[in-house]
């Protein structure tokens, strides 16, 4: 081995947790020829990712796997976000790759793979983009039942992301005691060291019918332009007949009971907090809203004053699925709900499922969303793997004095994610909202934990409400 070589395993060394292999070769070269399992001739279908399909033996654009130069006889080309699982049934000592962003997207890509065993990360690599030289990564694997590789964005999206795991293998234990299954017999090295198929994507019940107890929904804020005509029908929702009543109108408005109009003009700036009440069959239900007249010139109303979720439909005539989950489309809204982010849907809302209505119309997220307050969420706790986050906890003040919690879990199984009280600047016993599945969880000493859905989210608000309209 000359000098440069050298180097470059040593500058190429794994970031935590690695053994160097005796049997590293130089890049695209093959290595001795000691019993392993490619990860190539593994069952490709139970690797998941984010755009297109893991590609064995070839980049995930169908090339053959180039690294700065140098093409790999053998690999998987995949793209960020992907993941898969292997069995290894105690069977291998080590796993060895050489891995970086493939010469096909030029200097563009960005991403880090991780090798986890046992549940456990070994292997974090830093952050590799389009050219730089590959990496070689060697786990002991040892006594091990499951390995997970696993490649990320390096944090400015996904585009161009095509990752390469060259030269992927397992290095399999001697067989010369090897293990007997029940029935008498030894099972082959395919059956025991294989890729295991995702778990099954069980998603959140979320709320999908529509109570019959009176409710206003919609913004808290209304921002109009004085002197100007002004017509508003407050959203409601509930078992019919319906009748409205408002206490604190602003001179110039008026308001219908039974179809729930606000109409008229207000002659000067300024600020109100009305009382909204809407009453049906089965009782009363009352909100706050915020109404603020002011000149906003011919641009509308300044975006601090919106606070308000914005919804899109159209964008094409038919409906296209997802490539997320349901329970990754929960966590997709649930961030955006956290961080008070305009929410777009681009679809024909007459054509949506029974599911994807239950997620763009959830008043209690939009709710979270669309809170006066305006401030985003910030992260408070994170259970992390050798520096690795897995599930984490965002939290969001509202206006009420109550917060927006959010549980996320990165993780490829259901786990449970916990917030404590002390985090949310809140102490003793507290009340908790599930905004997702519309139910109260008791009220709680000092933390709250809830199961979260792989690749999930739940949100909740916890406290008692203070103040605000």
């Amino acid at each position: 081995m000359n000098q440069a070589s050298l180097c470059l395993l040593l500058l190429a060394m794994p970031i935590a947790g690695s053994v160097n292999s005796p049997h590293v070769a130089a890049p695209g070269v093959a290595a001795p020829d000691v019993p392993h399992v490619a990860l190539q001739d593994l069952d490709l279908s139970a690797m998941t990712q984010q755009w297109g399909a893991p590609q064995a033996g070839r980049s995930v654009d169908g090339h053959p796997i180039l690294l700065a130069g140098q093409t790999y006889g053998d690999g998987v080309g995949t793209h960020a976000d992907s993941e898969i699982t292997i069995a290894l049934d105690r069977m291998a000592l080590r796993f060895t790759s050489w891995v970086g962003v493939d010469d096909e997207v030029g200097r563009h890509g960005s991403v880090r793979f991780i090798v986890r065993v046992d549940g456990v990360e070994a292997v974090r690599s830093e952050v590799l983009r389009g050219g730089d030289a590959p990496r070689h990564l060697s786990v002991d694997l040892r006594g091990a039942q499951t390995l997970e590789l696993a490649v990320e964005g390096g944090g400015d999206g996904i585009t161009a992301d095509h990752a390469d795991w060259a030269d992927a293998r397992i290095e399999i234990a001697g067989l010369e005691t090897p293990l007997i299954g029940a029935d008498g017999t030894a099972p082959s090295v395919a059956a025991r060291v294989r890729a295991l198929p995702p778990p099954p994507d069980v998603p959140l019940d979320i709320v999908r019918a529509v109570s019959p107890l009176a409710m206003i929904r919609g913004p808290r804020v209304l921002v109009v332009t004085p002197e100007r005509p002004f017509a508003y029908r407050i959203p409601a929702t509930g078992a019919a007949p319906l009748r409205f009543s408002a206490r604190g109108l602003p001179d110039g408005l008026t308001l219908d009971r039974w179809s729930g109009l606000l109409s008229g003009s207000i002659p000067q700036e300024g600020t109100w907090d009305v009382a909204l009440e809407v009453i049906g069959p089965h009782g009363p239900g009352e909100r706050g809203l915020r109404i603020v007249a002011r000149d906003t010139g011919e641009h509308g109303a300044p975006r601090d004053e919106l606070d308000a979720a914005l919804a899109s439909s159209g964008w094409g005539p038919d409906l296209r699925d997802s490539r997320l989950t349901p329970n990754e489309q929960i966590a997709h809204v649930t961030l955006g709900a956290l961080l008070a982010e305009p929410l777009l849907a681009g679809a024909d809302w007459e054509q949506l499922d029974a599911f994807t209505r239950a997620l763009l119309t959830n008043d209690e997220v939009l709710g979270v969303d669309e809170d006066l307050l305006g401030i985003p969420a910030h992260r408070i706790e994170a259970a992390r793997a050798a520096g690795a986050a897995r599930t984490e906890v965002l939290a969001r003040p509202l206006h009420d004095g109550r917060v927006a919690v959010g549980l996320f879990n990165r993780t490829p199984v259901a786990a449970p994610v916990t917030v404590r009280w002390d985090a949310l600047g809140l102490q003793g016993l507290q009340p908790v909202r599930n905004c997702w599945l519309g139910r109260n969880e008791g009220e709680h000493d000092g933390s709250f934990t809830a199961e979260v859905p792989r690749h999930g989210a739940q949100l909740f608000i916890v406290g008692r409400p203070s103040a605000g309209p």
